[in-house]
C-alpha cells in the first residue's frame, strides 16, 4: 500500500513539474497565453491544457490548444506499445483508453478538433519492435499517416492494424486518420531529477528561488496543487507573477537601491523583480556594439 501511495504522490509532482516546464515560458516573450491544470474542459484530457495567443505550426496546419495526457512511472519496467494506446489500464482507467480519449474529444462539439492537439508524455519509451516504432515520427513525435495508409488490404501490416484501430475505436478509417492527425506520442521524456535540474535553470534565470536538494518540501509544486484546492485551473503570466512573488519565490533584493543595465531584451523580463531600477540600452546596442547611427555626435 505504502507504495501504491508514494507513486500515485510522485506522478502528482511529475504532472506539477511538467506544467512549470512549460508555465515559466510565459515569463518571457511566450506564445502561450494561458496554462490550465486539472482543468477538465474536455474529459481525461485536465492534467495541463495549453491556449496559445499565437497559433502553433503543426503538420500541414495550426493549432492553438494543446491538451497533455501526463504518465509517470517509477521504474522503465515497461514500455509504450500500440496496444497500450487501447488498454484502459495503461492510463489507470477502468473504461476508455488513451485513444479512446482522443475519440471521446474528437465527438465533443465544445471544442474544435482540428486545431487541437492531444499528447502523451511519458518517461516510458515505445517499445523496440513495436508496430507504433514505424509510426511516431522523431520530428514532430506524432503519427506518420502515410506509412499508416500503406497496403489496401487486411493482408498487409497497416491494413491489419486500420481495421484493428476502427474496430476497437468505433469509428471509419477516414474518421480515423482525422483523429490520429491531432495525436502525439511524446515517449522517453526527463526523469524527475533530470525536471528539476531543467527547471532551476529557468528559476534562476527568472531571479526564482533554486529548488535545492537540502530541502524535502516542494514549493512550486504545493502552489500548483493549492490553485487546485482553491478551484483556480487556468492562468496567465501575471497570475503566476503574482502568485510567486506573493508566495516568496522571487529571490530578495538588498534594501539598498539595485541598478540594472540592460543592453538585450531576451529572457530579461526578471529584470523588474530584482533591480528598483533599469537602465534599458537594449534600443542603442546590439550586443556590445553601439547600433548604427547611434554613437555621440561631436560639436
Amino acid at each position: 500500500m505504502g507504495n501504491s501511495v508514494a507513486a500515485r504522490e510522485l506522478g502528482d509532482i511529475y504532472q506539477a513539474m511538467v506544467f512549470w516546464k512549460y508555465a515559466i515560458q510565459m515569463f518571457r516573450d511566450s506564445d502561450i497565453e494561458q496554462i490550465g491544470y486539472e482543468y477538465g474542459k474536455v474529459k481525461s484530457f485536465d492534467d495541463i491544457v495549453i491556449c496559445y495567443k499565437k497559433e502553433q505550426r503543426f503538420r500541414d496546419t495550426y493549432i492553438d490548444t494543446e491538451y497533455i495526457q501526463v504518465k509517470f512511472h517509477l521504474k522503465q519496467s515497461d514500455e509504450i506499445t500500440m496496444d497500450n494506446l487501447l488498454d484502459p489500464a495503461f492510463i489507470n482507467a477502468k473504461t476508455n483508453s488513451f485513444l479512446q480519449n482522443v475519440v471521446n474529444a474528437y465527438k465533443n462539439d465544445k471544442i474544435d478538433f482540428s486545431r487541437s492537439r492531444f499528447t502523451m508524455y511519458s518517461v516510458w519509451r515505445i517499445r523496440p519492435g513495436d508496430i507504433l516504432n514505424k509510426l511516431i515520427s522523431n520530428t514532430n513525435k506524432a503519427f506518420d499517416l502515410n506509412e499508416l495508409q500503406k497496403g489496401k488490404t487486411e493482408n498487409s501490416e497497416m491494413g491489419r492494424l486500420r481495421k484493428k484501430l476502427c474496430e476497437r475505436l468505433s469509428v471509419s478509417e477516414s474518421e480515423l486518420i482525422d483523429i490520429l492527425r491531432q495525436v502525439r506520442i511524446k515517449d522517453g521524456q526527463e526523469s524527475m531529477e533530470s525536471l528539476k535540474e531543467i527547471l532551476n535553470r529557468e528559476f534562476s534565470q527568472y531571479g526564482l528561488q533554486p529548488w535545492p536538494d537540502s530541502i524535502d518540501t516542494l514549493p512550486y509544486c504545493d502552489l500548483v496543487r493549492a490553485w487546485n484546492r482553491s478551484d483556480i485551473n487556468m492562468v496567465n503570466g501575471e497570475d503566476i507573477r503574482n502568485y510567486c512573488n506573493k508566495e516568496g519565490f522571487f529571490i530578495a533584493t538588498p534594501n539598498v537601491a539595485s541598478i540594472a543595465i540592460k543592453s538585450f531584451t531576451r529572457r530579461t523580463e526578471w529584470l523588474t523583480n530584482w533591480a528598483s531600477d533599469v537602465l534599458d540600452l537594449a534600443d542603442i546596442l546590439d550586443q556590445r556594439k553601439l547600433r548604427e547611427g547611434k554613437g555621440l555626435s561631436t560639436v
